[in-house]
């Protein structure tokens, strides 16, 4: 568990490194996720704004145990922060600067794959708020879990191919 938040309190860290450290800037971060996504430090990001002068808003869209695919066809269901409301709203009605999906026992391709589900929001935020260039989306994303009876270390590129 230690090393999963260390990746996960490291990798954050990584993706919202471009918090600009001399002019006064706003940065605006919408997440989506589960329970994972859920244990961001949302304030920390907020106060560390803050001492550098800066602003901090961010939204959510989180289900607890939730793939990518539910929470898009979840439009007015889970937890959520003020003004932003569901992805609809958020993504329809606000401009962000970092979307943040998180991947959840999913496979990648197929019609509830997180490619087709993470496409179809980007598909939708064109739509409705046009081409962003200074949109910056990422994959917030745990350790993968190991093949059965495998570890990190024993697995073969078959065995992570066949999960």
């Amino acid at each position: 568990m230690k090393k999963i938040n260390v990746l996960k309190n490291t990798i954050v860290s990584m993706a919202f490194l471009w918090v600009s450290t001399s002019a006064q800037i706003t940065n605006r971060i919408y997440t989506i996720g589960n329970s994972v996504t859920d244990g961001i430090n949302f304030a920390g990001f907020q106060a560390i704004a803050n001492q550098k002068g800066n602003t901090h808003q961010f939204g959510r869209h989180m289900i607890p145990g939730s793939p990518l695919f539910l929470l898009y066809n979840s439009t007015s269901s889970g937890f959520t922060e003020s003004p932003y409301g569901y992805w609809p709203t958020a993504f329809g009605g606000y401009d962000w600067d970092c979307i943040s999906f998180q991947p959840f026992d999913r496979g990648i391709t197929g019609a509830d794959g997180d490619f087709t589900t993470i496409q179809n929001w980007i598909n939708y935020i064109k739509a409705n708020r046009g081409a962003s260039n200074q949109l910056q989306t990422y994959i917030y994303s745990r350790y993968p879990r190991t093949p059965q009876g495998k570890t990190y270390l024993t697995a073969t590129k078959a065995d992570w191919d066949n999960l």
